[in-house]
């Protein structure tokens, strides 16, 4: 059983299938019409990001919406599955022009900045297994 994975729409139209419990990749052709789409339950906030702060999506793709209060310069995720090994993470903040640094471990996602995050600015990731 898969449980997170990526699908991926890359001008040959491939879905990209992978999560730890599976240990495997599949890729095959899929419609034209493919999107993006991560698999998996939500990660939990374990802490930063301000107060009150909303988060969507899974594991392995997702967003964070900083709250207010505080100064955020880092916040950490619990990923619902424990990866096999830590998964390559990249992150991005679509509000301010921020560089976010991503790092993970097996169980955690920490996002960082060298300046605070303002309250509403929201924090995207995507994390893929290998």
């Amino acid at each position: 059983m898969v449980t997170r994975g990526i699908a991926l729409a890359l001008g040959v139209a491939l879905l990209l299938v992978c999560g730890p419990a599976s240990a495997q990749v599949k890729i095959v052709p899929t419609p034209a019409s493919a999107r993006y789409l991560a698999s998996g339950q939500t990660p939990t906030i374990a802490s930063g990001f301000g107060t009150t702060p909303a988060i969507a999506g899974k594991d392995a793709a997702g967003r964070v919406t900083v709250g207010t209060g505080g100064v955020a310069l880092t916040g950490v995720l619990t990923f619902s599955v424990a990866w096999t090994t830590a998964p390559a993470c990249v992150a991005n903040d679509e509000v301010t022009t921020l560089l976010v640094k991503a790092t993970a471990t097996t169980t955690t996602l920490t996002l960082t900045s060298a300046t605070a995050w303002a309250a509403g600015d929201t924090l995207t990731w995507v994390c893929i297994g290998y």
